[in-house]
């Protein structure tokens, strides 16, 4: 006549009803059934994970008359099976009440296990897209994040040299002005081009904490370029230390 479908929630140990069909199915979604105040046959069946049938609800000592309370509904017998799949801990419990015809046997409990396994099945399969949908987003973000620090490794020589450039014209040194002039020229536009390859990976880092995580993009490059810019911003220092970078 009626039946109801209740996953176990750890944060506040109770069993929730997920999903109920019947007369007060409506009145039932959303309840709960908190196991620290009594077990219940739910709480038994969910605690030691086998499965029961009561054939008279009002004769049990564990049935807890609580629901039927609320909702108004006569609960005359009901089957109890866990929803569990193999020798893992239950997840929940599903329950069916009043059969129209005859009392609950051991073919129903082997059916509704069939299907209860299916669930979990379908639960577990969920969990395991979602974590591996995370693990790609973590994997993601500490590349790009990686990525980002490379980016930013040949700034700081730029920003270093530019204090042996202030010094020669401290010291009144001939051609001092033009040569920091020039290679300030240089430092800003690496500095600009370091701080937009950033700002694309901080917004690559946004995307993938939102699970939008693109495939690799490979494509033609210059390596020599970046090879040549690294050593550019490390010629000042060198040559104040009296070394020549080729």
């Amino acid at each position: 006549d009626a039946g109801s479908l209740l996953v176990y929630d750890r944060q506040h140990n109770t069993l929730v009803f997920r999903h109920a069909i019947g007369p007060v199915a409506k009145s039932l979604e959303g309840t709960t059934v908190d196991l620290s105040r009594g077990l219940g046959i739910g709480g038994h069946v969910f605690t030691t994970g086998e499965a029961r049938i009561t054939d008279d609800v009002g004769s049990d000592p564990d049935h807890v008359g609580t629901i039927d309370a609320l909702t108004g509904y006569d609960t005359r017998n009901m089957m109890t099976v866990p929803l569990r799949r193999r020798e893992a801990p239950p997840i929940g419990i599903v329950q069916l009440v009043n059969k129209r015809s005859g009392q609950f046997d051991a073919n129903d409990v082997a059916t509704i296990e069939v299907i209860g396994s299916l669930v979990v099945m379908a639960v577990h399969n969920s969990v395991l897209a979602e974590r591996t949908k995370l693990a790609v987003t973590a994997r993601s973000i500490g590349e790009i994040s990686h990525d980002s620090g490379n980016m930013l490794t040949h700034v700081l020589p730029y920003v270093q040299s530019l204090e042996g450039f202030i010094e020669d014209v401290r010291a009144g040194k001939p051609g001092a002005i033009e040569e920091l002039e020039s290679f300030y020229r240089e430092v800003r536009d690496n500095v600009r081009d370091g701080v937009d390859q950033v700002t694309a990976r901080t917004k690559e880092i946004a995307r993938a904490i939102k699970g939008e995580v693109a495939p690799l993009d490979f494509e033609l490059g210059r390596p020599f370029r970046n090879a040549d810019r690294v050593v550019q911003s490390l010629i000042g220092t060198a040559e104040h230390r009296g070394i020549t970078l080729n």
